[in-house]
């Protein structure tokens, strides 16, 4: 992938692939793009000065140390890689 101009920076995340499908196909029936809507996403956080919806952790104090799914690998395992232009 190659981004052109200065102002715009490319981004790689990995999602689930059947969210992105979904969210794809919800997205194209509002005219929109998954980068028009993450770009939308992040302009918000920059307005509200946070996540433009509420957060919240809703289990229970005996489980809040516990992983969300068996898919969960905790922020400590996150590795950020730099890719070069």
């Amino acid at each position: 992938m190659l981004c052109i101009t200065i102002d715009w920076q490319c981004i790689l995340f990995v999602v689930n692939k059947r969210k992105k499908k979904q969210a794809v196909e919800l997205l194209e029936g509002l005219g929109l793009n998954l980068s028009d809507a993450v770009n939308m996403f992040l302009r918000q956080v920059i307005l509200q000065k946070g996540i433009p919806f509420e957060v919240k952790n809703s289990m229970d104090a005996k489980y809040k140390d516990r992983p969300l799914s068996g898919n969960y690998r905790g922020i400590e395992n996150v590795t950020y890689n730099r890719i070069g232009y």
